[in-house]
């Protein structure tokens, strides 16, 4: 699932820039992300922006999220490993002023590495899908700082579904951009 969705980021990016076409205009933006579960894990991991004048004008952006315990609550603990890849859809209102209010819906992966045979019967991977709402800042040195909340529509106890995924969430983003 993870190379499924690394292929089509890699080849939706491909498909809408053009190296004959200097009047496009492409923005790609890199960062960190923190995530936090509404009473359990951090996540953290890098994420990625698109968008280019020939979609939609620029007025969508399309990411790309990788996460993982591992560099947040798993790290140096017994918390249990997890991998969690998004791409995202993200509206922007307001995107020529420094404070950015956001939509974005995310579709992904997670996976949990339990660590021991004994837990074979616990699902260990689920389908993602979630929305959300926030602000952004922009910053005059291409700098843009994200802080959003929201819902997972897909969510586990342990006994039905990956228990590791809960509903509520806020995380905060700083992004680079990288090419404007």
């Amino acid at each position: 699932m993870m190379k499924f969705l690394l292929s089509s980021t890699f080849f939706l990016i491909l498909g809408v820039t053009n190296a004959q076409d200097s009047t496009a205009k492409i923005t790609l933006d890199a960062g960190v992300r923190m995530k936090k579960f509404t009473g359990f894990y951090w996540e953290n991991g890098i994420s990625w922006e698109f968008s280019s004048s020939k979609i939609f004008n620029q007025k969508i952006h399309f990411g790309f999220n990788l996460l993982s315990s591992r560099l947040g609550s798993a790290f140096m603990s017994n918390a249990i490993p997890t991998l969690t890849t998004e791409l995202s859809v993200i509206k922007y209102f307001r995107i020529e002023k420094a404070v950015q209010p956001l939509l974005r819906l995310n579709l992904g992966y997670a996976h949990a590495n339990y660590g021991s045979i004994i837990y074979k019967g616990i699902a260990s991977n689920s389908a993602l899908i979630s929305i959300e709402t926030g602000v952004g800042y922009k910053f005059p040195a291409n700098f843009r700082c994200v802080a959003s909340g929201g819902f997972n529509a897909i969510t586990g106890n342990g006994a039905k579904g990956l228990g590791t995924i809960y509903p509520f969430y806020g995380q905060f983003s700083i992004f680079y951009q990288i090419k404007k």
